[in-house]
């Protein structure tokens, strides 16, 4: 399998766990607070919710200042995509529309992460749900240490205001779409329950 380092991936919705924040909570209420965001509300008078986008949540997702990120990541609404379908130049001319089957391709500087939130230790890592595409290998990785850091098999830890960049590897064996494959990006303070990585596939 040839390895192309253009450096390209696919829509990726995703699911943060620090995308609330508890404004006001009334007497007679109850949250469950496990990771610096709240997993459930119980109200029996008025909670006031703060639900942000992608780019100011506690675990915020923005598109790394590199040409990849430009070009493969939106983030300008309140979440954040990422389509590599096709690629185009100034005049919105297509140059490319997908990558090479049999081949891997590795996306760099893809996406940053960064712990806004107010406590330090919170892993991050990612969920991937690729649906029915059975021929494709989908791996996200740690930035700094490279492809074989999956983040899918282990997570990183930031304190607050660290960032982790994120970049792809993906095998595809044939031609075909990847549009129902779904990453979830987690954070979370327990670390109990971050995957860990022991070696094993």
């Amino acid at each position: 399998m040839r390895r192309d380092r253009r450096t390209e991936d696919n829509r990726m919705p995703n699911r943060r766990k620090f995308i609330t924040g508890l404004g006001a909570l009334a007497a007679g209420s109850a949250a469950a607070v496990g990771t610096g965001a709240f997993t459930s509300v119980e109200a029996t008078r008025s909670v006031e919710v703060n639900v942000t986008g992608d780019a100011d949540a506690y675990l915020g997702l923005k598109a790394a200042d590199h040409p990849n990120g430009d070009a493969y990541v939106d983030d300008s609404g309140d979440t954040v995509a990422i389509d590599i379908t096709e690629t185009t130049n100034d005049d919105n001319e297509t140059l490319g529309s997908g990558l090479n089957p049999n081949a891997t391709t590795v996306i760099e500087n893809l996406l940053v992460v960064t712990n806004q939130g107010t406590q330090d230790g919170v892993g991050v890592w990612v969920d991937i749900d690729l649906g029915d595409i059975g021929s494709t290998d989908f791996t996200v990785y740690d930035q700094s240490q490279g492809p074989d850091a999956d983040l899918e098999q282990e997570a990183v830890s930031l304190d607050t205001g660290n960032s982790l960049t994120m970049g792809v590897e993906i095998e595809a064996a044939s031609p075909g779409e990847l549009e129902d494959g779904e990453v979830t990006i987690n954070g979370d303070t327990r670390e109990n329950v971050w995957p860990q990585n022991t070696g094993g596939e």
